[in-house]
This record gives C-alpha cells, sequence and structure tokens, in this order.
C-alpha cells in the first residue's frame, strides 16, 4: 500500500549508510522480573511482557522468551520482506510467517550437561500472496532470505558477553561461545 513511500526509506538509508565512515546501529532492550516469571521489557519507547504459561509457573502474562524470540525473526522477516518488496516494485497481498522450533529443555534443569542449550533447529515456512514474475520473485525470496538481519543471527554463532553485579559489586564475566 505504501511502496512509494518504502522505496524512499530504503533508497535514503542505503545512501545514508553509503555516505557514513560507520555503519553500525546499537539496539537496546532491558527486562525487570516484575514477580515469579513475569518479566516488563522494554524496547525503544515500548513495554510489553514476557512470561510463562501458568502450567509452567508463570502467570501467563505474556509470550515466553523463546516465543519473543521466534516473533522477532518473522517480525524482521516480515518487515525485510516488505522493504525489498517496494525496492523491486513486487506488490504483497499477503505475507505470512509462520515459526516454530524444537528446544530439550533438560539442560535448563540441569538433567543433563550433553545437551545444547536453546533451540535444535528453527523452521520458517513463508505463505505469500504477491504480484510478479517467477523472476522477480526468486530474486525477492533471495533478497529476503540473504538480507534479513533476524535470520542472520540466529543462523551465525553470535558472541555474547555476560557481566554481573551483586549487591553492588562487579563481578565475573562471562564470554559466550564466538
Amino acid at each position: 500500500e505504501n511502496a512509494d513511500e518504502l522505496r524512499s526509506v530504503l533508497a535514503s538509508e542505503i545512501e545514508r549508510l553509503q555516505e557514513s565512515a560507520g555503519s553500525r546501529t546499537t539496539f537496546r532492550a532491558s527486562v525487570e522480573l516484575v514477580k515469579n516469571l513475569t518479566v516488563e521489557a522494554r524496547a525503544g519507547s515500548h513495554r510489553f511482557f514476557i512470561d510463562e504459561p501458568p502450567s509452567f509457573g508463570g502467570a501467563g502474562a505474556g509470550p515466553n522468551p523463546l516465543e519473543v524470540i521466534l516473533a522477532g525473526v518473522g517480525a524482521c522477516q516480515a518487515i525485510t520482506a516488505a522493504l525489498w518488496a517496494a525496492r523491486l516494485g513486487i506488490s504483497i497481498r499477503r505475507y505470512h510467517v509462520d515459526v516454530k522450533a524444537r528446544a530439550d529443555l533438560r539442560g535448563l534443569f540441569g538433567l543433563t550437561d550433553d545437551l545444547p542449550i536453546g533451540f535444535e533447529g528453527i523452521v520458517c515456512e513463508v505463505t505469500i500472496e504477491a504480484d510478479g514474475t517467477d523472476e522477480a520473485l526468486a530474486e525477492f525470496e533471495a533478497m529476503v532470505e540473504s538480507r534479513c538481519p533476524g535470520l542472520g543471527t540466529v543462523r551465525l554463532p553470535v558472541p555474547v558477553e555476560t557481566g554481573w553485579q551483586i549487591n553492588g559489586k562487579r563481578v565475573g564475566r562471562s564470554a559466550g561461545p564466538a
């Protein structure tokens, strides 16, 4: 619906990044444990709750943390698709992503040290209705798959550094696998 506006935004951002010496953007979020397993998250000017379902000891006040990760991947893919469709002149009538993943929770509960903690793999199923030639839609698919930061983040190992302050005192620092 607003392809011209998205095309203009994308062109402007590409031009800005080409002209600037630094092209990195910092994203931030913070969370505060509110009660039991309910967490209030802040990202930009937004606040939302992340929780576990009552069957897992939570209050069901929001999606669980792993669902938030999956929603972020799907949302990033849809946003990337909207931008590149506008750039390529493809009209999207519908873009839907189902994202699912399996995780073995035995590691969370300390029942084994032999399993990775987290997702075993992520599956994104995209349903799209769009106007364009088969060739243009194939190029579009390749653009979305290769340029989506959410997909890129979960596909590649990302170094994670964790700092702790306990009772006002800085203690150990942990670096995750690179």
